[in-house]
């Protein structure tokens, strides 16, 4: 099991509130958010909190205890923020996806939108974006208080949308929909021995266009993943080798060459499973 990781700000944030992580066999990631231009929440504390917590309390995770996995963290990084007297508990306010080795499967989990998925060994991709009613994700903060968690129910519906495209060309689509009071996170197991690849991204990856005479063409999620996720090779410090070739150079085939530009901070983790 080969893991890496990486995170990058967005054209339009002057803070980048992405974070991702990685161990030996578990990848974590979270994006804070950036409240609409309203006052700071510092969810860039909040994201790297998070993940440290999740980090911290991953065997929970391994043994498919989701509940006890949740309530962990957000206790972990509740008690976290009150240890700091000038950080408020919202800038918890951030998505958390986390995908690690149990024994014949990796198991994921995702709060909050983001994109999840797999690609066989056969080349097939089996790809999850997920994203929620009025782009109002869930958060795990809500988990704090049942009148934050009711409140965000009552105000916003609490769809959670997952957009599922597979195959070797992603020529397979369907659209499910979810309702966040019976299904507050969404589960994924890919079999070890199906899949060698295993990624989490932030909504980052859906953010990117290209300026073509004042004017913005958005550029395709999926046209972005297959760029950002064309390894080379798999030796230890594979992701970080792609993400810094294809945003930090001007070479061909590069986000800098092609000029498209992400506008939303994204982060990255991806799993090799040999």
């Amino acid at each position: 099991m080969i893991t890496g990781s990486f995170f990058t700000i967005g054209s339009t944030h002057l803070v980048c509130e992405d974070y991702a992580i990685h161990g030996k066999d578990y990848i974590i990631v979270s994006d804070g958010c950036s409240n609409g231009g309203g006052p700071r929440l510092h969810t860039d504390w909040g994201s790297r909190i998070l993940c440290k917590a999740a980090e911290e309390h991953i065997e929970l995770l391994r043994a498919k205890d989701v509940q006890a996995f949740v309530n962990r963290v957000i206790g972990t990084a509740s008690a976290q923020v009150a240890s700091y007297p000038n950080l408020d508990p919202r800038c918890l306010t951030a998505t958390l996806l986390v995908a690690v080795e149990t024994q014949n499967s990796i198991f994921v989990i995702a709060i909050g939108d983001g994109l999840i998925g797999g690609k066989s060994a056969n080349d097939d991709w089996n790809i999850i974006n997920i994203s929620y009613s009025n782009n109002a994700p869930y958060y795990l903060r809500y988990e704090l208080n049942a009148a934050d968690k009711e409140k965000y129910l009552n105000e916003f519906g609490g769809v959670r949308t997952e957009e599922v495209y597979y195959g070797s060309q992603f020529e397979n689509y369907q659209s499910n929909d979810y309702e966040a009071s019976e299904a507050l996170y969404c589960i994924q197991e890919f079999p070890k021995d199906t899949f060698k690849l295993i990624f989490l991204l932030s909504d980052g990856i859906s953010s990117f266009y290209e300026p073509i005479n004042k004017q913005n063409r958005q550029i395709a999620t999926l046209e972005c993943l297959k760029l950002l996720l064309d390894f080379k090779n798999f030796q230890a410090g594979f992701v970080e080798r792609q993400c810094q070739w294809v945003f930090k150079t001007n070479r061909i085939g590069s986000f800098n060459k092609l000029n498209w530009i992400n506008s939303d901070d994204l982060s990255v983790g991806v799993m090799y499973c040999g």
